[in-house]
C-alpha cells in the first residue's frame, strides 16, 4: 500500500493569510475525489492505526460508505483545487487509502482577494473590523465589574449586532464564492 507524504494543514495554512485570502465555509456536502487531501490536520502516525480508525474500518466493512456524514470532514480547499483536512482525518486517510473516488465533504475555501473586485473586498474588511471592535468590546464588558442585568442586556445587544455583521460578510462572501463558480446558488423554491 503506497501511503501519501501528509503534509501538516496547520503549517500549509499559514501561507494562506487573512490579509490576502477570505475563508468561506459552504456547509453543503460537495464530491470530491480524496486523492486531491495532501494535509492532515493531525500527524498521519497518530492516527492511522489508532482506536477510532479501527472502528472507522469496522463500520465500514459492516455497513458501507455513509455520506450523509459528510459534516464530519471538513476540508480547505485552496485555490489551486488541492484539498486541506481541517476535521475527519480518520475518515479522509481511510478514503484515500481505500481507493475510493468519491465522498462527500463540508469544504471551506480560501479564495485570493486578488480574485475579488476592489470595492466588494473593502466591503468585507470594513464589516471585519466592525466585528473585531464589537467582539472585543462584548469581551471586556463580560470581565467588567458592576451591574450584572445591565452588563447581560448590554452584551446580547452587542452580541446581536456582531451576529448581524458576521450574517451580512457571510452573504457577501457567498455572492462572490457562487460568482466564482465555486458553489452553485440553490435559490429556495
Amino acid at each position: 500500500m503506497n501511503i501519501p507524504n501528509w503534509k501538516v494543514t496547520k503549517e500549509v495554512l499559514k501561507k494562506y493569510n487573512h490579509e490576502e485570502y477570505i475563508y468561506y465555509q459552504s456547509n453543503i456536502p460537495t464530491k470530491i475525489n480524496p486523492k486531491d487531501i495532501f494535509a492532515l490536520s493531525r500527524k498521519y502516525s497518530d492516527i492511522h492505526n489508532d482506536r477510532n480508525m479501527n472502528v472507522l474500518k469496522k463500520n465500514v466493512a459492516q455497513d458501507g460508505w455513509n455520506n450523509r456524514f459528510f459534516k464530519t470532514v471538513r476540508l480547505y480547499k485552496l485555490p489551486n483545487g488541492k484539498l486541506m483536512v481541517e476535521e475527519g482525518n480518520h475518515r479522509a486517510i481511510f478514503a484515500t487509502m481505500s481507493n475510493m473516488e468519491e465522498i462527500a465533504a463540508n469544504l471551506i475555501f480560501i479564495i485570493p482577494k486578488s480574485n475579488i473586485s476592489y470595492g466588494t473586498v473593502k466591503r468585507i474588511d470594513n464589516l471585519e473590523q466592525k466585528e473585531d471592535r464589537y467582539d472585543s468590546l462584548y469581551w471586556k464588558l463580560r470581565e467588567r465589574k458592576g451591574n450584572q442585568k445591565e452588563k447581560l442586556a448590554f452584551r446580547n445587544k452587542i452580541g446581536n449586532k456582531c451576529e448581524k455583521i458576521k450574517q451580512k460578510k457571510y452573504k457577501i462572501i457567498q455572492s462572490v464564492v457562487i460568482e466564482q463558480g465555486l458553489i452553485k446558488n440553490k435559490k429556495r423554491k
